[in-house]
């Protein structure tokens, strides 16, 4: 187990290093220059060409692409990821102000997410014809709806109509809980619709395969209740490829919170990445995404770890 974890780690440093490489080249082909853009606030208008060179010279913009390339790999190797374009601030540090925001409501849609997940998965799969058609159409619905219909519904009716919380907007839990979890309602709500969704349709598959092992029916036939063999066979077997689906989904998490923050003005790392790209901040998107990029590759690497404890069968090679 312990060199299957090294192994794992190696390479999940190789995909880091493969994100930050691919990001890198991919940001510097985008046509126009962040130069005038930061001196014209939106890219339009025109400056002098000594104003753009001055400000491409303090950026660093004016060294060759591969000498740009190797200082911020350099850089990110030590944990330095640059400072912002616009302000001159830490990334590291805008990033990880931005951060908690972000894991907060990710890991609050997880856990909602995967608990509504297992017991509707497990009601469709035992509970026979109607439960199966009801999930089965909930499911439907939740995965084939996006975030960002479901999000301006919801502040549509549940904020504007109904009045029952707010529509947006963030305060400090410190300052006021009541009012933090209230704006953290909704867009808990929107990114774990679909999370559950997922999970559902996995545990559904796993609960009714498992049923049909041999060790199943021996329980049975040893007189175990049908609680019992389901508790005891079913579900711990039955969750090892829950658990890979829902290491995968916090990627899709991830990704969600972009257009969910957006949607709820919740101040995120999702909103941070969007600020940045709209200003042709180099820095601080590289360091968004990367810092994305390396928490869903831990949490793989965990999923992965996680099999062996669920499952002894399971061989690290």
């Amino acid at each position: 187990m312990l060199n299957y974890a090294l192994k794992r780690c190696v390479l999940g440093l190789v995909l880091a290093w493969a994100v930050l490489t691919l990001l890198f080249f991919a940001l510097h082909a985008v046509p126009g220059d962040p130069a005038e853009v930061l001196l014209t606030g939106e890219g339009a208008g025109s400056v002098s060409p000594e104003a753009v060179a001055e400000v491409r010279a303090q950026l660093g913009l004016d060294q060759p692409l591969f000498a740009q390339y190797g200082s911020y790999l350099a850089g990110a190797v030590t944990g330095d990821l640059g400072t912002s374009f616009t302000d001159g601030a830490s990334v590291l540090s805008a990033v990880a102000d931005r951060l908690p925001a972000t894991a907060e409501i990710v890991l609050a849609a997880a856990v909602i997410g995967v608990v509504t997940g297992v017991l509707a998965g497990s009601w469709a799969a035992r509970g026979g014809r109607v439960a199966d058609t009801v999930t089965g159409i909930a499911t439907s619905l939740g995965v084939s709806i996006p975030v960002y219909v479901l999000g301006s519904l919801l502040v549509l009716w549940v904020a504007l109509t109904m009045q029952w919380l707010p529509a947006g907007g963030f305060r400090s839990f410190g300052s006021d809980p009541a009012g933090h979890l209230e704006r953290a309602v909704l867009p808990v709500a929107v990114l774990s619709v679909g999370f559950a969704a997922v999970v559902a349709r996995t545990t559904r598959s796993a609960v009714l395969e498992t049923s049909r092992q041999d060790w199943v029916r021996t329980g049975r036939a040893l007189g175990m209740t049908r609680g019992e063999v389901f508790r005891v066979h079913i579900l711990r077997n039955a969750l090892g490829p829950t658990v890979t689906v829902t290491g995968l989904e916090i990627g899709t998490l991830l990704g969600s919170t972009v257009l969910v923050e957006r949607i709820f003005n919740w101040p995120g790392a999702g909103s941070l990445l969007i600020d940045a790209v709209s200003q042709r901040d180099y820095p601080v998107v590289q360091g968004v995404v990367l810092v994305i990029a390396v928490v869903f590759i831990a949490l793989n690497i965990l999923v992965d770890l996680l099999h062996g404890v669920l499952d002894p069968r399971v061989v690290h090679a």
